[in-house]
């Protein structure tokens, strides 16, 4: 499993291009939310749709507290 940590810059191109190339080699991916990046649950279902709109792999996410737990199918 690959750990990633989502902090105040938000969602940018080399984090999305870093969970990408974790996912060819691993199939499960974790990402921390850090209280820096948003403590808004509403918000953190968006980044989880944008994180996987972006990625173009079919995957399944699970939220659990301020963790996304990403899961190639």
């Amino acid at each position: 499993m690959a750990k990633f940590q989502l902090g105040k810059q938000g969602l940018t191109q080399q984090f999305i291009d870093s969970i990408s190339l974790a996912f060819k080699n691993r199939k499960q991916v974790r990402i921390s939310v850090l209280k820096s990046c948003t403590r808004d649950k509403t918000k953190l279902i968006d980044i989880a749709k944008e994180i996987k709109e972006k990625i173009l792999l079919k995957t399944r996410c699970r939220i659990i507290g301020f963790t996304l737990i990403f899961v190639k199918q």
